[in-house]
């Protein structure tokens, strides 16, 4: 033991072990023991001692205190805390730079650096700690490529894989020979890509894995690919959008088992058979998807231990159902679920208990069916759920069945979707912490009341969204209503028939408009929520509802104007409030209202006309037409008016080529002479 220089006041030694393979061997933590009176105390205080030394005079630092830093880097590593490693490389690289002949910065110590931030998941700065170590001009080894690349293999970024191959690129160009560990790592990566959506990662990862096969058969290369390199290959052509993915992948395996028949390469296992299951998942071929599971039960059964199908396993395949659009994917996937139960009962191989994600499966698959049976049958799994597996429903599970019951037009399915709800809720309540209701439950409830028809339908709808902003505030419910909440409940009222209910749509929305104006962009209210409104203005049997149109879409104005881009306004929002004066001529008691009518819908016609970005189309000119009809009687003083605005109407029609057959439909309806004259014209 050898004793180092005092820190606070106290003496003290350090308990190490020597370097091996490029790094610090790894201890318990880093561990100062401090000396005092002839007694040992051992203090674990990284922090203390890290900011001595960084707080330390330049070209001052002991070469015993030197000694101790890539042990204090290290146990930073180890803890995650990629700051303070890159902090202390930076004093070490400065203590070197001021003159400080002991300070002498190893490539180690740089590998400990591109490895904590790519702990941490950034890889950009992973890659920055590469570069400093080529720009301090200490030479990258193989583990400093290698730990670069596995950073980006761990980034969620879509370009991860290019920026892999990049390094793999400068690795080559620095004359150092990649190994199968930096191969894989550049595969992972590029599947990371395919999964958060890069088009041509798939392909890359493709054409890599084969060049590294013909180069190993051919001999130009030592390295056999392996079973990793394969599963992230399969990986990522799960997730692209190629029809040829599954047949690309089956070459691929067949490549795999002849490498190992004829070089003793890696032969597949679980995870690799599983993945490329995943591929025919994700084509949606879930017939396929069981073929490979016999394919893996029979290399099994013949001595392959390492291919044993496992919950995974069943999971991939029950969720290729639960995706799939055939009409007897419920019979199919439980037929998977019944087998996987025998396999487990009669012991054939030893499987484990069917999980939360096999009964989501099962739920799934019935949720989608759109039918009492389908209803019926999720709420069957759910029950099912309950009884028999060890971690219980979700949310997410209580959720599917209320939509399976809100999807099926049955009147009593909104009472079930209700019912479903409250035994959820009863569960909270009995001390099920995981199941406090959030907008997920709530929103997909009110969405099941949106799909129904009533008045009764939209004002229980309303309580729904009333009762979630008190159990936000009193701390029931994890979050407050959300846009989607107010967006289903306009759409209850759109749907319900009620008499009030443009003027209740529009109370809920001006509540939306209040609660999400200062929103971030994600969350604001969308434009279909404005149009949504108006066009219940427009069919309502109020007096004034071309104004009220008008209104909204003042305030759509107003918000655009403000910052809120996503409500421009729109040929459609124009549109509904010339389709609300057309509309409004029933409503209108005296002729003084019926101009003022259609005085609106001569000024909203002329403002798009002379807007740059929001023109007439056919709809517009044939809304007009039909306003000009309903709102200007045909008595003589008024039929020259009549026929001129409607002419004037037609014939820029024709002009802007928005003539198609609603317009002529509706010229013809009102004034069939003017159509026989106008229509000549064309």
């Amino acid at each position: 033991m050898r004793t180092g220089p005092p820190v606070n006041g106290k003496k003290r030694s350090s308990i190490r072990a020597p370097c091996t393979h490029g790094f610090p061997r790894c201890n318990d933590g880093f561990v100062v023991q401090y000396q005092m009176q002839g007694s040992m105390e051992v203090f674990d205080d990284l922090e203390c001692i890290s900011d001595e030394i960084e707080e330390t005079a330049l070209g001052t630092i002991d070469i015993y205190t030197l000694e101790e830093v890539p042990f204090l880097i290290q146990a930073w590593l180890r803890r995650g805390e990629a700051d303070r490693v890159g902090r202390l490389l930076q004093r070490l690289v400065d203590e070197r730079n001021s003159g400080n002949e002991f300070a002498i910065v190893k490539p180690y110590i740089y590998n400990m650096a591109i490895a904590a931030w790519a702990k941490v998941g950034d890889a950009e700065r992973a890659e920055g700690a590469l570069y400093r170590m080529m720009e301090d001009e200490v030479s990258p080894n193989r583990i400093s490529f290698n730990t670069c690349i596995s950073g980006w293999a761990k980034s969620k970024a879509k370009t991860s894989g290019d920026r892999a191959c990049k390094i793999l690129d400068l690795m080559v160009a620095s004359g150092i020979e990649p190994d199968i560990i930096t191969h894989n790592s550049v595969l992972d990566a590029l599947a990371k890509s395919a999964r958060f959506g890069s088009n041509d990662a798939a392909p890359k990862s493709v054409k890599r894995l084969k060049n590294l096969i013909s180069s190993f058969r051919n001999g130009a290369s030592s390295i056999a690919p392996n079973v990793i390199s394969f599963t992230s290959v399969f990986d990522a052509l799960a997730h692209c959008y190629d029809d040829e993915a599954m047949s690309i992948a089956e070459d691929l395996m067949e490549d795999m088992l002849s490498l190992a028949d004829n070089f003793g390469s890696s032969v597949p296992d679980t995870k690799c058979y599983t993945t490329l299951i995943n591929v025919s998942a994700r084509q949606k071929n879930s017939a396929n998807a069981q073929a490979l599971l016999k394919q893996m039960e029979k290399l099994y059964h013949n001595g392959n231990f390492k291919v044993k199908p496992n919950i995974i396993t069943f999971n991939t395949i029950l969720n290729s159902w639960a995706k799939s659009t055939h009409p007897k994917a419920g019979k199919k996937a439980e037929n998977v679920f019944s087998y996987m139960e025998s396999v487990r009962n009669e012991k054939i191989y030893m499987l484990e208990k069917p999980d939360s994600y096999s009964f989501n499966a099962m739920i799934e698959v019935w949720s989608k069916a759109k039918s009492l049976q389908g209803a019926e049958k999720s709420q069957h799994w759910l029950q099912k759920m309950i009884i028999e597996c060890d971690e219980g429903p979700s949310e997410h599970s209580y959720a599917m069945v209320v939509d399976a019951w809100g999807r099926n037009p049955q009147p009593q399915s909104i009472e079930n979707a209700m019912q479903v709800f409250n035994m959820m809720v009863d569960e909270y309540k009995s001390g099920s912490s995981k199941l406090r209701p959030t907008n997920k439950i709530y929103n997909t409830l009110i969405k099941a009341f949106a799909h129904s028809k009533g008045e009764e339908i939209a004002e229980r709808a309303e309580a729904i969204l009333r009762r979630m902003e008190k159990e936000a505030r009193n701390g029931f419910s994890v979050q407050a209503p959300d846009i989607t909440s107010y967006s289903y409940v306009i759409s209850a009222w759109a749907n319900s028939g009620h008499p009030d209910a443009a003027s209740r749509a529009n109370d809920v929305l001006k509540d939306a408009i209040e609660k999400f104006y200062h929103s971030s962009s994600n969350t604001r209210i969308g434009p279909y929520n404005f149009l949504a409104v108006m066009k219940l203005w427009a069919y309502s049997s109020h007096k004034d509802k071309a104004r009220h149109a008008m209104d909204i879409h003042r305030e759509m104005l107003r918000l655009y104007d403000n910052g809120q881009r996503r409500l421009k306004p729109s040929t459609q929002s124009f549109t509904m409030i010339i389709n609300a004066c057309a509309f409004s001529s029933q409503a209108c008691s005296n002729e003084k209202e019926r101009e003022e009518n259609l005085q609106i819908a001569i000024d909203t016609l002329e403002i798009m006309r002379k807007s740059d970005g929001t023109k007439p189309n056919s709809i517009t000119y044939g809304t007009f037409i039909k306003a000009c009809h309903r709102l200007i009687d045909s008595d003589c003083s008024k039929i020259e008016f009549k026929n001129r605005l409607i002419s004037d109407a037609f014939l820029a029609a024709k002009e802007e080529k928005q003539l198609n057959g609603f317009v002529r439909k509706q010229l013809k309806l009102a004034s069939p002479k003017l159509y026989e004259t106008l229509i000549n014209t064309v």
